[in-house]
């Protein structure tokens, strides 16, 4: 406490630092309290057997995944677990414990699943006040995304092979592509969100979506496919009981699809719409048909089966500097089941054409993207795949397609 007083006497003066120092150390004392609280509420047997699960190197892991004497599934900090403290990063949650495992979770178990990690939550893609900062695994100085930003740095660095996440304007599919993996997000209602906690009451016009996390589309198949089973439809009725479809999943005819490279409120920067057209053209030699269409009278008008676009505005961005979700949280208005796949990686020419770029008019925001995309050379951009409600079969099947076309 004694260094933020002299922080705050050095940099204002008397009649301010008072007020500031007392806001500041209300906020400290207030993260530190709640820390205790949450630590103090830890189940002693699930403290133990999850320190038992971290103290193991990554080879261990692995092996014991292997063995199958561990699972692969874990769960994000949304999700609850019967007796387990679920924060979310958000102090006011730090000393609630959740009453029982969320829908997901119990289906999960009965099927021999064991959750052995919750992953951090970065806030608006950046931090949150009670875990701190997840970063990038490819670049450190670079965001992992968020909110499930915890859960898709683990598995690109090789700690899990499947996670869960919420998505309610690309917190599942923004990570996912920041961190060079595949992610998904299904139609509103096909798999259970009840037992996910919310850091607000909610916002009736974004439908949010338990979603998943792997490090290839067939692992999200066999994740989701795991949980559309009677049981999850047994204990939430608000899920519409359709099982896994894995003859469509399976399908190989040619599809019709509609693409976009970008949205006029939205430019994107040049490596995202770049990825599209190499994506495009590689399902155009296998055989596919395209359509540069948009979106859902026009996807039906043309009996179009689903759609490509960009997955993000950019590439994984600098903490500081968050934004550009339109070509996510568009696809949560809509309630359409979507998902990203990388395709490819930044390049020099990508870098150098940032100089051309304006976005939208060239300002504020479009200054502050240009700034925090320059210099992410090497790092992983995606495509986002789209389909019609309910047909997260198809949404997968052309995931599939891409990654197998366009390996990174």
């Amino acid at each position: 406490m004694d260094r933020v007083y002299n922080i705050v006497m050095d940099r204002m003066n008397s009649s301010e630092s008072i007020v500031a120092y007392t806001a500041v150390s209300a906020g400290v004392l207030s993260c530190y309290v709640g820390l205790k609280v949450y630590r103090r509420h830890q189940p002693t047997a699930q403290a133990a057997r999850r320190r038992k699960i971290q103290s193991l190197t990554l080879t261990q892991l692995t092996q014991q995944l292997r063995d199958r004497q561990l699972s692969a599934v874990q769960v994000l900090q949304a999700f609850q677990e019967k007796g387990m403290v679920t924060t979310m990063g958000v102090t006011k949650y730090l000393g609630t414990s959740s009453g029982e495992d969320a829908v997901i979770v119990q289906v999960l178990r009965k099927q021999g699943a064991v959750p052995f990690v919750k992953t951090n939550v970065p806030q608006g893609l950046v931090n949150n006040p009670v875990f701190g900062t997840t970063v990038n695994p490819l670049d450190p100085t670079r965001s992992p995304g968020g909110s499930s930003g915890g859960e898709a740095a683990l598995i690109r660095a090789g700690g899990s092979v499947l996670g869960f996440g919420t998505d309610g304007a690309g917190s599942v599919r923004g990570p996912a592509h920041f961190c060079g993996i595949c992610g998904f997000k299904p139609t509103g209602l096909r798999i259970s969100g009840r037992g996910l906690s919310k850091t607000y009451p909610g916002l009736p016009g974004v439908i949010s979506s338990p979603g998943l996390l792997a490090r290839d589309v067939d692992s999200l198949a066999l994740g989701l496919k795991a949980l559309l089973v009677p049981d999850m439809f047994q204990l939430d009725p608000r899920v519409v009981p359709i099982p896994f479809q894995q003859e469509t999943y399976d399908h190989n005819q040619p599809m019709r699809i509609g693409y976009f490279t970008t949205l006029p409120c939205c430019p994107p920067t040049p490596s995202m719409g770049r990825a599209v057209i190499m994506a495009k053209e590689a399902l155009e030699k296998a055989g596919h048909t395209k359509y540069k269409e948009q979106f859902q009278n026009e996807l039906k008008k043309k009996d179009i089966d689903v759609l490509l676009c960009p997955a993000f505005g950019m590439p994984a961005c600098k903490p500081e500097h968050a934004g550009a979700l339109a070509y996510c949280s568009i696809f949560n208005l809509l309630d359409f089941p979507a998902g990203v796949v990388p395709v490819t990686m930044v390049t020099e020419e990508d870098d150098r054409l940032l100089d051309d770029w304006h976005g939208y008019g060239n300002d504020l925001m479009d200054k502050i993207i240009k700034e925090t995309t320059r210099g992410a050379v090497g790092l992983p951009v995606a495509v986002q795949c789209v389909a019609l409600p309910w047909q997260e079969e198809k949404c997968l099947r052309l995931m599939k397609e891409v990654e197998t076309l366009c390996p990174v």
